[in-house]
């Protein structure tokens, strides 16, 4: 879907709420009640509301097609209430064309990491909450270090399920920084975390 768009820049945009259907691209599981476009006082502009804890955004709308997003950083744009869980998916391919899929989730009752040869469920949990963040995942580094060193091709599909606010979803060539708040360190500390479980605390 993004086989085009030029990947050299600071950024690639996936989804925003500007334009006539910023969703067309998009499968929404849960029925389109449940995702509502309104406008958002804190960020002065329009923003959605997606409702439901099984209320699932997916690009592209089947797994028949692939995204092919070269850059390897995911940011979302969210406001992710108290109490309520986040789960995303996001399926790689690498190299070797071989297709594989990490999944961060933050429900309670989390084992640690688990980790198959083409799948690793992540949990998180210390991401900020009732404020808006730019949660940014490394997609590239988590895909090297669950899955023995594997050089991730390009990211294809992207699932979010959350009771929550969304306002863009980019992928960014460098790391996005917030001199302010440090809104990655769930996603730091989940690699903290794997490479001292998987790797003997050696990142190398």
């Amino acid at each position: 879907m993004f086989n085009l768009a030029f990947h050299g820049g600071p950024a690639v945009e996936i989804m925003s709420t500007i334009g006539k259907d910023p969703l067309k691209n998009f499968k929404v599981d849960g029925g389109p009640k449940n995702v509502k476009k309104v406008f958002d006082k804190d960020m002065k502009g329009s923003i959605y509301y997606i409702d439901g804890a099984q209320t699932k955004l997916q690009i592209p709308p089947t797994e028949k097609e692939s995204l092919g997003l070269l850059q390897p950083f995911l940011v979302f744009q969210i406001y992710i209430p108290q109490g309520k869980p986040l789960h995303i998916e996001i399926a790689v391919t690498d190299i070797d064309k071989t297709k594989r899929r990490l999944i961060f989730h933050s429900g309670s009752g989390s084992k640690g990491i688990v980790i198959n040869p083409l799948h690793a469920r992540i949990p998180i949990s210390s991401f900020g909450r009732d404020q808006w963040l730019n949660l940014s995942i490394d997609v590239f580094a988590f895909a090297h270090y669950c899955f023995k060193g594997v050089e991730v091709q390009s990211i294809d599909l992207i699932q979010i399920t959350s009771t929550c606010k969304l306002r863009k979803i980019f992928t960014m060539r460098s790391p996005l920084m917030d001199d302010e708040m440090n809104h990655n360190a769930a996603f730091k500390e989940a690699l903290d975390n794997l490479t001292m479980d998987e790797f003997g605390g050696d990142s190398s």
